[in-house]
């Protein structure tokens, strides 16, 4: 698939696919809110600075997208200035995204990443790309598993984690750094008795390493291990896999599962000393 770096002026400028619609670009730029409100629309995320929306439209001849639009908009004057000094974050998730590709790591097939042309949009940014079929992120998987039979699910519950260490362990040895690989941001395709798939999205965090230290490789254990959806066992089980894979000895090993736990594991309330509201009164 080849892009085309497209500057439409009064309109917006950016990369988009050979094979995309720039009218439709043009139309979810000059009246996002309007798309969003559309019947086929299905709001993923709205946190204030950015939105994730679901989207069916169709071209002039018909044919039918599923697309996943995300906007990032900024408020605050000075970082809207900081668009003029480096990529904005929909250039930054399209870097990512051809990235991954060139990596062969599955990712949703990007199709534009655009900016408003005039002074009024700067701090705003479009990020399109289509929709993963058949996936869903990996902590509803988690939560699908809890709710399922002990037994069955136990096994299923392994080869997920035993599968995500191995995507772990090949997204890492291709030099390829995810700064916030939650479980939010990896989708599961199940193949029903074969191995599951991954699918990274939220790409603006996404950058070449040359040098991938355990600094890093820590840091995106540390992040998929925050999720609630994982037992301890379920922690010890997927840190001693990808250790294993990357070949460190078991007494380093034993360390680095041990510093992983200890840092997402939540702390009961009882573990804080209780304080006394009532201040003591001074002895007269």
């Amino acid at each position: 698939m080849s892009y085309t770096y497209v500057r439409l002026r009064n309109k917006f400028k950016g990369w988009i696919r050979d094979d995309f619609p720039a009218d439709i670009i043009a139309g979810i730029v000059a009246d996002f809110e309007v798309w969003v409100q559309r019947s086929s629309a299905r709001l993923l995320k709205d946190d204030g600075k950015s939105q994730v929306v679901q989207l069916i439209v169709r071209d002039g001849a018909g044919k039918r997208w599923d697309i996943v639009i995300k906007r990032v908009k900024y408020g605050w004057f000075f970082r809207r200035l900081g668009f003029l000094l480096a990529a904005s974050p929909a250039i930054r998730s399209f870097k990512g995204a051809l990235l991954l590709q060139e990596k062969k790591i599955p990712t949703a097939a990007p199709l534009a990443a655009v900016e408003p042309w005039r002074w009024q949009g700067l701090g705003t940014s479009y990020y399109l790309a289509e929709t993963v079929d058949d996936a869903r992120n990996l902590r509803t998987v988690l939560l699908e598993l809890e709710e399922k039979r002990p037994g069955s699910a136990t096994l299923k519950r392994r080869r997920l984690l035993r599968n995500l260490s191995a995507f772990f362990w090949r997204v890492h040895g291709s030099g390829v750094y995810h700064r916030d690989l939650k479980d939010a941001n990896i989708l599961v395709r199940d193949k029903e008795g074969e191995r599951f798939e991954f699918v990274l999205i939220d790409l603006d965090g996404v950058r070449r390493s040359r040098t991938f230290s355990w600094r890093k490789r820590l840091k995106n254990l540390i992040q998929v291990c925050r999720s609630r959806r994982l037992t301890y066992r379920d922690k010890i089980f997927f840190l001693d896999d990808y250790l294993r894979r990357c070949g460190v000895s078991k007494r380093k090993m034993k360390a680095l599962v041990q510093r992983v736990v200890r840092l997402t594991t939540v702390p009961r309330l009882s573990a804080y000393p209780a304080r006394n509201p009532v201040a003591k009164k001074r002895s007269s």
